[in-house]
């Protein structure tokens, strides 16, 4: 089935509200001390951005903002990572992901680090992604020899005029207990090695004076608590930009400017610095509102045109009776997997639904809106008594359609749908999202996996289009956690 493309605004974290007008001057001052007027002063304006997730909305308006300061100023613009997964535009596009980097350079990104959502779309993708990028692609905590992923450099120096400036990348691992990834599908990067970052920093404790550099950036995937730390205990970076908590950060530690755009590219990150003899005399920090901001850049708003004309959000794929609650959505998803991959029983991690359906036509917005994860479709055979070990010892909850928890005899068991205890030696099929076993590998051998080409997404969308009965979930409620 061809998908058509679309785009939701989907929020994956709240933000503060900030204003600024085109010809807005308020600022968050770092350091009030005024400008040396001495000529030795360089001034540098640091664009910044983090955790887009696909939102391409704003580019022209970044564009606008960014062309009219480099006519004038020195300017260097930066990435904290995540500018994947969360819009389907860019999730869906073919290939994968394009619109989003080929953006980037419309704006003139100068570095990016990667963020663990930079890996959702697999290593081959982002190989092509990487190569068709025109800035630099930096991570210090990430070792690719034995993958097709090219090496990023652990930093990279940009000469801008009369400035030097080092900066280096790094991304979080922690996406699995036990393993040092990032927070990714464990599928993904099973053949790329990731370090703790703060085992990479020592590394380059000297990096502003062995470059010979003016200023050093660190440019971070980690959070803002780990920034903070990094600001409080590690003296060796004059500015830290981050990304991957979906805050709005502007602060100052230890002298120490340490500042994080939100998320979903709704703001536009500003550092205006002086910087003399290697250091910021002076820093001023505002968050330009690209929802309000009303100018843009006519070609790039006509070729984003151009990736949304393809979008038919409104395209009506279901019906539902009711107000879906969150446990009628969770009883939906998994009948509508079980049913679509035919198999004996489906399951879903509760955090995968993401959104709940409104009583009326179902659209193919509202699926993706429910299920934006991009995350492929899996069929494992297990015995009954594989499905029990896994159950009992997951530590959490699932939707679970097909089978119910109950007890026998012997203490925990599973039952048929008629309330018929399933032998411990029978071989059920389960139906699944792949995010699930690559977290639960030792239960899911990935070697037994019959992953399919489509998206649970798309699996869900077919169901639908293919399901002449509208939709009644209310009083549902399938979700079932093992309790000792």
């Amino acid at each position: 089935m061809r998908l058509p493309l679309l785009i939701i605004t989907t929020f994956l974290g709240g933000l503060a509200s900030f204003s600024c007008s085109d010809d807005d001057t308020s600022t968050i001052p770092v350091d009030s001390t005024a400008q040396n007027p001495d000529a030795s002063v360089d001034s540098l304006t640091i664009f910044f951005m983090n955790d887009m997730h696909g939102q391409i909305g704003n580019f022209a308006k970044a564009k606008h903002i960014i062309d009219q300061e480099r006519e004038s100023k020195d300017v260097l613009v930066l990435c904290a990572g995540d500018i994947f997964s969360g819009n389907p535009v860019v999730d869906l596009y073919d290939p994968k992901g394009e619109p989003m980097v080929e953006l980037m350079n419309e704006i003139g990104v100068d570095v990016a680090v990667l963020g663990n959502h930079e890996f959702d779309y697999g290593i081959e993708v982002l190989k092509d992604r990487m190569e068709q990028a025109q800035f630099s692609w930096i991570c210090a905590n990430m070792n690719t020899e034995g993958s097709i992923l090219p090496q990023t450099d652990p930093y990279t120096i940009k000469d801008i005029n009369d400035l030097k400036i080092a900066v280096l990348g790094v991304v979080e691992t922690n996406g699995k207990e036990g393993d040092t990834i990032p927070l990714t599908h464990p599928w993904k990067v099973v053949d790329v090695k990731f370090s703790p970052f703060d085992t990479e920093l020592p590394k380059y404790s000297s990096l502003e004076a062995d470059n010979d550099a003016d200023l050093s950036i660190l440019l971070t995937h980690l959070g803002s608590s780990v920034d903070n730390l990094i600001a409080e205990t590690n003296g060796d970076f004059d500015i830290i930009v981050g990304g991957h908590s979906h805050e709005v950060i502007d602060r100052e530690i230890d002298d120490i400017p340490v500042v994080q755009a939100g998320a979903n590219f709704q703001l536009l990150g500003r550092m205006d610095v002086t910087i003399s003899e290697g250091s910021i005399e002076s820093s001023e920090v505002r968050f330009i509102n690209l929802d309000e901001y009303q100018q843009y850049d006519e070609a790039l708003q006509s070729k984003i045109d151009d990736y949304m004309a393809e979008v038919n959000l409104n395209e009506v794929v279901g019906y539902s009776e009711n107000n879906m609650s969150s446990s009628g959505m969770g009883c939906f998803y998994t009948d509508a997997l079980m049913n679509y991959l035919q198999t004996d029983l489906a399951l879903q991690n509760t955090g995968g639904v993401r959104a709940s359906f409104d009583a009326g036509d179902i659209t193919m917005g509202e699926v993706f809106n429910m299920d934006p994860f991009s995350n492929q479709c899996v069929i494992f055979r297990m015995a009954v008594s594989e499905l029990e070990r896994f159950f009992t010892h997951a530590g959490e909850g699932f939707y679970v359609s097909g089978v119910e928890f109950g007890t026998d005899q012997t203490g925990f068991a599973l039952y048929d749908t008629n309330g018929q205890v399933l032998p411990e030696t029978d071989s059920l099929t389960v139906g699944i999202n792949d995010y699930i076993p690559a977290v639960h590998d030792s239960y899911f051998p990935y070697n037994r996996a019959d992953i399919k080409e489509f998206t649970t997404a798309e699996a869900i969308i077919n169901y639908l289009e293919n399901s002449a009965d509208p939709l009644d979930y209310s009083g549902c409620n399938n979700y079932q956690r093992y309790q000792n």
